[in-house]
């Protein structure tokens, strides 16, 4: 089991890094200069939902076939519509990796009694 769960743990970090924002080793550089967490938060929208939406995009119209449909143009895509196509891909991911891990869990289980 131990194994089993290693493997699992593993394969979700891998997951994880490989669709966050963020890189697993490097760093920015600063040119010396401080750099402070409320600096880099002022870029992140406040007001509310309104603003949110208004960074991304949300009046501009969008179906499931412009995000998902045989031919996407990434450029005509509103950005909220480009965020969600990236979340559902992501759900579907984690939710075959999911049930191989409990597939792979519970035949484990079953030949050991």
């Amino acid at each position: 089991m131990r194994k089993i769960r290693n493997a699992a743990i593993a394969g979700a970090t891998a997951l994880a890094l490989t669709f966050g924002g963020v890189s697993a080793a490097t760093a920015e550089e600063n040119d010396g200069e401080n750099v402070s967490l409320s600096s880099q938060l002022s870029s992140v929208p406040t007001g509310g939902s309104s603003a949110f939406g208004d960074a991304n995009e949300a009046d501009d119209r969008g179906t499931g076939e412009d995000a998902l449909g045989e031919e996407t143009d990434d450029e005509a895509t509103p950005e909220w519509l480009g965020k969600w196509r990236d979340l559902t891909t992501l759900a579907g991911l984690g939710t075959v990796l999911g049930a191989i891990i409990g597939a792979v869990n519970f035949f484990q289980f079953l030949n050991a009694q």
